[in-house]
């Protein structure tokens, strides 16, 4: 008699729609619930009468916090987190109509969330996320794009060359020292294990972004010691 499939446990519910919403002037030590106040969950057009402030951030990790706040991080949790990132980051590019998109790639702990908080712009939108390998990243360029496209279509503009928003990439770049001693200040619930950052700092020494080569408008490094 065949055995009974292991069933999977699914994702909280929240965040549930294109991810965070950055708040202008966020506390200067703001808690989980604080920090990631999100949109609802039907599956419309973003309603506000002052879209030059949305900063939309969006970032697999953030899927894989329970209800409890806690992260969790298993192969089937980590496969639906991303899979909501992407639908995530389609429908804010797609909705909130942004003047620019910048993705955020850098190894675990390499400062990522911490930089997108000192440099958030108004009418933009984020994803963070490793991205430790160029086809990834291309993958996610290929997303936005997409969802540009879907934009224009659907508002009857023709989508011509130079319209829609503009294309950024953001590489933190720490030295590994630097990157686990963030690691080890973290929660125990989100440190990485060593070998894991080291394999990933790996791949980006031998696959360093290229922002132009990719296809994105512009790109900047940013190096922490």
């Amino acid at each position: 008699m065949a055995s009974t499939p292991k069933a999977v446990e699914p994702l909280p519910l929240t965040p549930p729609l294109f991810g965070r919403v950055a708040p202008s002037d966020p506390p200067a030590k703001p808690k989980y619930t604080e920090s990631k106040r999100i949109f609802g969950s039907t599956r419309r057009p973003l309603r506000t009468t002052r879209k030059e402030e949305i900063k939309v951030i969006i970032s697999p990790d953030d899927y894989l916090f329970d209800l409890n706040g806690k992260y969790r991080w298993t192969p089937d949790r980590v496969k639906a987190a991303w899979e909501h990132a992407y639908s995530g980051l389609h429908d804010a590019v797609r909705w909130t109509e942004p003047r620019k998109v910048v993705v955020v790639c850098g190894i675990p702990a390499s400062g990522k969330s911490t930089w997108i908080r000192k440099n958030r712009e108004s009418n933009t939108v984020y994803f963070d996320a490793c991205l430790d390998l160029p086809w990834k990243r291309e993958k996610i360029l290929r997303l936005i794009r997409n969802a540009a496209w879907d934009h224009y279509k659907a508002t009857n503009q023709d989508g011509r060359a130079g319209v829609g928003p503009r294309f950024e990439l953001v590489w933190c770049n720490p030295t590994p020292t630097r990157a686990h001693q963030w690691n080890a200040s973290r929660s125990k619930d989100r440190r990485v294990p060593r070998e894991i950052i080291d394999k990933m700092a790996s791949y980006f020494s031998a696959n360093r972004p290229n922002g132009k080569r990719e296809g994105f408008d512009a790109m900047k490094t940013v190096y922490r010691d």
